[in-house]
């Protein structure tokens, strides 16, 4: 009982004390000397005394930068309600010091009131203003945000694109996906990183590398705003990903695929090649079928087998003949898809005899003339 009286006692005593000190502190607000308004400043920022709050506000007003700098700082420790607007209003303040501060502070009070004011701050002749906007807005978490924040993926500054990246991370929003893909072949590797562990994030998927991250995101789209970004990426590195991206423009059904996944069919990785012939064979457009025919001769037989299936897939006349020719291809596979792709085929082009030992149908050549381009 003692010990408590003694510990009730001193508490008492030194929130008296603080008392006393927070009054001293805002008296000397409005002393004429700079370094007392400033220790005065950031004293009231650390007793967490709301009785602080409009005497600091009033500091966003002085006439040292330094002093309202420090005044939205406090203001931020103190996270308090009244103080959104007057933080707004420094948002416009001439030191940029002072509206760096005042974005924080609001991105800390987290408060849809400073939503829009902090779009506009995205456009910040300083980059660190635009920089804290960004990560304000993440915190805040308004879908408004959204759309400004992509634009931000283009600042010229690669810390504001990784920022706006990293905010986007945070929406779950789809509309962020294509220019995030985008990013990927960014020339600065911090932007590539964020823009990989991003859209990792967003496929719900992050705890293994960043081309894994992207190879998986990339398999998530169902959206042909990615179509032009998805043929950038096939331009890319990284081997990996850009077999993904081959995979997707196949299942996005988009004519504007064509002529990129036909040139990567002469690309050194066999892999990609292979996802190439097969996203042509889905996008069934007839400029494929000369390209695919050549792919028949392809050095890797797992790439000849999709080009086999592929031209199944066109149903186009000038395949017949080299379809028949892959029937004596050395892969099983090979072979096997070339008979198949020559039932596709229609009827009048081909007619077939009985099956040979190896389970694989003969065929004939077509009984009627094959219509070869001119």
């Amino acid at each position: 009982m003692k010990w408590a009286f003694l510990i009730t006692l001193l508490a008492a005593f030194v929130t008296s004390v603080m008392a006393d000190d927070v009054d001293k502190w805002i008296h000397d607000l409005n002393d004429t000397s700079l370094s007392v308004r400033e220790s005065a400043v950031k004293a009231l920022g650390q007793l967490y005394d709301d009785r602080a709050v409009v005497p600091l506000i009033r500091s966003l007003k002085d006439d040292d930068s330094q002093i309202r700098k420090e005044a939205a700082y406090a203001l931020r420790q103190l996270e308090d309600s009244r103080a959104v607007v007057p933080l707004i209003g420094s948002l416009k303040d001439e030191d940029s010091q002072v509206r760096k501060e005042a974005a924080k502070a609001l991105g800390q009070l987290e408060d849809s009131r400073a939503v829009v004011p902090l779009i506009g701050s995205l456009k910040d002749e300083d980059s660190q203003v635009r920089k804290e906007a960004a990560y304000a807005l993440c915190y805040i978490g308004d879908a408004r945000a959204i759309e400004p924040l992509i634009a931000s993926l283009k600042d010229e500054d690669s810390q504001i694109q990784v920022e706006a990246t990293y905010a986007l991370g945070w929406f779950n929003d789809s509309r962020a996906f294509v220019s995030l893909i985008e990013s990927i072949e960014d020339e600065d590797p911090q932007v590539r990183k964020e823009a990989a562990w991003t859209l990792g994030r967003l496929s719900g998927f992050l705890e293994i590398e960043d081309p894994q991250v992207v190879a998986y995101a990339l398999r998530q789209l169902n959206d042909n705003r990615a179509v032009d970004p998805l043929i950038n990426v096939l331009k890319g590195e990284d081997s990996q990903v850009r077999t993904e991206a081959a995979y997707t423009l196949g299942q996005l059904n988009d004519s504007r695929a064509v002529g990129p996944l036909i040139n990567v069919l002469k690309d050194d990785d066999s892999q990609l090649r292979k996802e190439a012939a097969k996203a042509l064979g889905q996008l069934n457009d007839s400029r494929a079928v000369g390209p695919l025919i050549n792919v028949l001769k392809d050095e890797d037989s797992q790439v000849r087998k999709e080009a086999a299936k592929a031209l199944g897939q066109l149903n186009d006349s000038r395949a017949v003949g080299p379809l028949i020719e892959s029937l004596k291809d050395e892969g099983p596979q090979v072979r096997e898809e070339a008979a198949k792709a020559l039932r596709q085929l229609n009827d009048s082009w081909v007619e077939p005899v009985e099956p040979s030992s190896s389970g694989l149908s003969r065929f004939i050549v077509p009984i009627v003339p094959i219509r070869l381009p001119r």
